[in-house]
């Protein structure tokens, strides 16, 4: 129990940036960090406008309520990507802190966007809480949430 209470604690250290880690910024756990970077990747694919590489780190039943409101499922969200519906230029991720509950993880921050979405400009600064589990040894985002940050 101790063990899982440390491993709480220390992922619950907020990061700024990644650039933060290197000027004074406490290192993250090795496990904080895989889910560091996993949020980086999902950016990456994001801006890469890369579906196949979405859909692999989601998980069937995944389920997003965007910045709008609106909720959709994998399959919807993909074809968004896709169609150019959600065309991101640029992502950058701030203030991640990373809960761990055993096979459950959930991860909250700000991603400021350069893009847009139906269209229409995306809200440039979105916190989100994503929220993973780990299935068959891989660990996919199952929900997310997403506001304007005003």
């Amino acid at each position: 129990m101790l063990r899982y209470l440390t491993a709480a604690v220390i992922a619950c250290i907020p990061l700024t940036s990644m650039d933060a880690q290197t000027k004074g910024v406490p290192q993250a756990s090795p496990t904080t960090q895989t889910f560091i970077d996993l949020e980086n990747k999902w950016n990456d694919v994001l801006v890469k406008k890369d579906a196949t590489a979405l859909g692999a780190m989601l998980a069937d039943d995944y389920v997003v309520t965007d910045e709008f409101g609106h909720v959709h499922d994998k399959a919807a969200q993909l074809a968004r990507l896709k169609s150019g519906q959600r065309n991101f230029q640029t992502m950058k991720l701030s203030d991640l802190r990373v809960h761990m509950f055993g096979d459950v993880v959930v991860v909250t921050g700000v991603n400021t966007v350069t893009g847009t979405t139906d269209g229409k400009s995306t809200p440039s600064r979105l916190a989100f809480t994503d929220i993973f589990a780990r299935q068959n040894g891989t660990w996919r985002a199952i929900a997310t949430h997403v506001s304007e940050v005003k």
